[in-house]
């Protein structure tokens, strides 16, 4: 699987450097960058990315991953409490919709 990270680089450099406020061209290539064992790449792209989607729960576990194995055990407990709050609030969500459909199918 490596390969292809390293195989998808410089497609994903290219998407980034298209365009750099793009979460998931930071998010992707961090990905391909962690695979690749460059932490320090891989963090950084994955800041980026959560500052640009502060809503996507798979950048703040990655980005947790990614901490961890750079021995930042503290600010990978912080992104991983941020997993935990995001998939806690789109289950309320789903739950408030699902109450809402239920009551107006009812009527």
């Amino acid at each position: 699987m490596t390969s292809r990270h390293a195989e998808g680089i410089p497609y994903l450099e290219r998407a980034y450097k298209t365009d750099p406020d793009s979460w998931a061209a930071c998010f992707y290539l961090g990905k391909a960058k962690m695979k690749l064992d460059d932490g320090a790449a891989a963090i950084s792209l994955l800041q980026q990315a959560a500052d640009l989607n502060a809503e996507e729960p798979s950048i703040f576990y990655l980005l947790g991953s990614a901490l961890r194995t750079a021995g930042r055990t503290e600010e990978a407990k912080a992104a991983w409490q941020r997993v935990t709050q995001l998939h806690s609030s789109q289950l309320d969500e789903e739950k408030r919709l699902l109450r809402d459909h239920n009551v107006v199918g009812v009527r």
